[in-house]
C-alpha cells in the first residue's frame, strides 16, 4: 500500500472518530458511526483491497441514504475523503446527487 493510500485510510478515520463523539449527543450520528466503522473495519490492516473490497464499501455506504441521519457537514467531508480513497486506489466514483447514492466506480487506468 502506497503512503497516499494509507493516508486516505487514516483520513477516513478521523471522521469516523468524529461521527462517534457526536453519535454520543445526537442520535442521527449515530447512523453515519455505523457505516464509517464498517467501511474502517473493512479496510484497516489490510495491505491490498480487491475489487469485491471495493463493491463492499459501496454497498455500505450507500445504506444510509435509506434511513435518516444527520446528513451535515461532516458526513459532506466523509464523502470528499471517500473519493480520496477510491482516487488513491485508482478508482472514479459516480455519484447519483438526487439520492445522494455511489451509483458506479471505475478504474481510471
Amino acid at each position: 500500500m502506497t503512503g497516499r493510500q494509507q493516508k486516505t485510510i487514516e483520513n477516513m478515520a478521523s471522521c469516523n472518530s468524529y461521527f462517534a463523539g457526536h453519535s454520543m449527543q445526537t442520535i442521527l450520528f449515530a447512523r453515519e458511526y455505523t457505516v464509517s466503522s464498517q467501511i474502517q473495519t473493512l479496510i484497516s490492516g489490510k495491505t491490498e483491497l480487491t475489487f469485491v473490497d471495493f463493491e463492499n464499501i459501496v454497498t455500505i455506504f450507500n445504506r444510509i441514504e435509506d434511513s435518516e441521519h444527520f446528513d451535515g457537514s461532516g458526513w459532506f467531508d466523509y464523502k470528499l475523503r471517500l473519493s480520496s480513497f477510491f482516487r488513491a486506489f485508482g478508482y472514479d466514483l459516480k455519484w447519483d446527487t438526487n439520492n445522494k447514492k455511489i451509483v458506479s466506480f471505475h478504474s481510471r487506468k
